[in-house]
């Protein structure tokens, strides 16, 4: 397999439905939290004493795979600035130039959205800042200083998602990573009753 069809047709995909998992089950979590949960997988139950068990989980994978894939595309985020800027990869990156696609700035990342791009860098900031401040070190800093709430975080992972079809699906030509019950990729149903 080639490193184009693993990145199109597995990295990419699996990591945009580790965030459709955070944008479809967050909320409930967190309103179930801190009561207990039952997942049935085939014929075992798991009963999960406290949803922010699975919460925690669901949350610190989603906002590291934004972080990760914003700098697959080519961006980063300067601390000292505050700004997002442009990636400088190293020699063992994966990088969105290895699918012979042009570096995406920042600002592309944040034109052409139906938020203002001062709102679409500031969710994508959000990522940088709570990938990199609240999941992937131990630091003083926790989601609420980070302002990273559910609905905040669902809208930067929706905008990471638009932002890699538009990025990467859409010039390649091939569908758009989705997960509908019509789609390729996997679905999460709610089932309410």
């Amino acid at each position: 397999m080639s490193i184009i069809t693993e990145i199109l047709d597995h990295r990419l995909p699996a990591r945009l439905a580790e965030l459709n998992t955070f944008i479809v089950l967050a909320s409930a979590l967190e309103a179930r939290e801190p009561n207990s949960l039952e997942l049935k997988i085939d014929a075992d139950t798991y009963s999960i004493s406290n949803a922010r068990l699975l919460l925690d989980v669901v949350a610190d994978g989603a906002v590291v795979i934004a972080r990760t894939l914003l700098q697959f595309l080519g961006i980063s985020y300067s601390a000292s600035t505050a700004k997002l800027s442009d990636m400088n990869w190293k020699a063992d990156d994966v990088s969105i130039t290895q699918l012979n696609l042009s570096p995406v700035t920042p600002a592309i990342a944040t034109a052409g959205w139906p938020e203002a791009p001062q709102r679409a860098e500031d969710l994508l900031i959000l990522c940088f800042k709570t990938g990199n401040k609240v999941s992937a070190h131990f630091t003083t800093n926790r989601a609420s200083t980070q302002g990273a709430t559910i609905s905040e975080l669902r809208e930067a992972f929706d905008l990471v998602t638009r932002l890699v079809n538009r990025s990467v699906y859409q010039p390649s030509g091939r569908d758009h990573v989705g997960f509908s019950a019509s789609g390729n990729h996997g679905h999460i149903v709610i089932t309410t009753g």
